[in-house]
């Protein structure tokens, strides 16, 4: 974790422009804004995890941090890259950390006419998983890549054009050669766009 502070701190500066939607300036235009989005989420994580060589499945609580830097394409519609970090120190034997790499999506607000504003989102690409278990001369990890896909929804509550807090829930899984883990992750956080 030591060496994944510094980037997790220079990506959440990056990822300040953040999803948010100009108001309607009343005229006959629009003032909406298209331009760079992005989102910083923290929150507890349920990990629900299987390695291929054992039968049982196990269910650990954990954390993450996520960012999502993008570009809004269309009004209310924004592509963006998962980046972010999520660690179970619980897990049986060991701690597992998953790390999204490269990880492309999409994320769509729904406007009502309000301050607050739903949203889904999905995202599917490559993401790196380890596994570090305590021995006898330290500690032992074991790394691969992984398929990852994750998709979900919430709601946020825009202070202004540019700032917007709120919550939601994410499901995401990854799968590699040593096996499957899961995370079903409440989210909390703050979006902003210039």
């Amino acid at each position: 974790m030591k060496r994944l502070t510094p980037l997790l701190i220079a990506l959440s500066l990056c990822a300040l422009p953040a999803t948010g939607f100009a108001q309607d300036d009343g005229g006959g235009g629009s003032s909406d804004q298209i331009g760079i989005t992005g989102t910083v989420n923290i929150g507890p994580s349920l990990f629900f995890g299987q390695a291929r060589s054992s039968a049982l499945a196990s269910v650990q609580a954990g954390f993450h941090v996520d960012l999502y830097p993008g570009y809004e394409i269309a009004e209310g519609l924004s592509a963006e890259l998962n980046l972010g970090f999520r660690n179970n120190p619980q897990a049986i034997g060991g701690r597992i950390s998953l790390i999204p790499v490269l990880v492309p999506g999409v994320r769509y607000h729904f406007d009502l006419g309000s301050q607050v504003k739903p949203y889904v989102h999905g995202h599917l690409g490559l993401g790196f998983r380890r596994f570090t278990s305590p021995s006898v001369f330290g500690s032992r990890s074991r790394a691969n890549a992984s398929f990852t896909f994750n998709y979900g929804g919430g709601v946020n509550y825009w202070i202004n054009e540019y700032v917007g807090v709120g919550g939601g829930l994410t499901m995401r899984h990854h799968t590699s050669q040593n096996g499957f883990a899961s995370s079903f992750d409440i989210n909390l956080g703050t979006s902003f766009k210039f």
